[in-house]
């Protein structure tokens, strides 16, 4: 009887496991884009697609508003991440007019492309400081581990590779 309790408990705690681990890959994530129909907001729509195998919420900015909107809900922790330029995380990360309190908790994760509405600026993928470095890897992971599917599915996409994955970042990486 006793033997049979305890393979009983074991089979539950193995089943809760389960469970915890496909509770913990279902996670949301939240990626805050440009207005809906924008080059952001298509590439994060995509890589949802491939990466968030866990579930992803892809949060797009209303048109009109400023620059700062997605640095503030990346800073207010309501989002996982953020596509911005890369100049604009510089400004954000330092603090000027547009960005008077510094967003000095956010980290980059990777250099995405080229910014075709601003020569010279790349798009670039943020996160919080405080976002766990499993959620960061598993995200990268999947970026490129699908990095072909992504491609043929977003033109912007197939200006990113691995080895510029770290070029023109100009805040710390996380």
């Amino acid at each position: 009887e006793s033997m049979k309790s305890k393979w009983l408990l074991l089979g539950v705690l193995m089943v809760m496991s389960s469970f915890a681990q496909h509770a913990q890959a279902m996670r949301i994530v939240s990626i805050a884009t440009g207005e809906k129909g924008g080059e952001y907001y298509s590439f994060a729509t995509t890589i949802a697609k491939f990466v968030c195998s866990y579930g992803a919420i892809i949060r797009s900015t209303e048109s009109g508003k400023d620059l700062a909107d997605n640095i503030n809900l990346l800073e207010s922790r309501e989002v996982d991440f953020v596509i911005v330029q890369n100049d604009v995380a510089r400004r954000a990360f330092n603090g000027d007019q547009m960005f008077p309190n510094p967003a000095k908790n956010m980290r980059a994760v990777a250099s995405l492309f080229p910014d075709a509405a601003t020569p010279g600026a790349t798009a670039v993928l943020l996160t919080h400081a405080a976002v766990p470095n499993d959620l960061i890897y598993d995200f990268i992971k999947g970026l490129f581990e699908n990095l072909a599917k992504i491609q043929d599915s977003n033109v912007s996409a197939q200006h990113i590779t691995l080895k510029d994955s770290t070029r023109n970042l100009t805040v710390p990486l996380h």
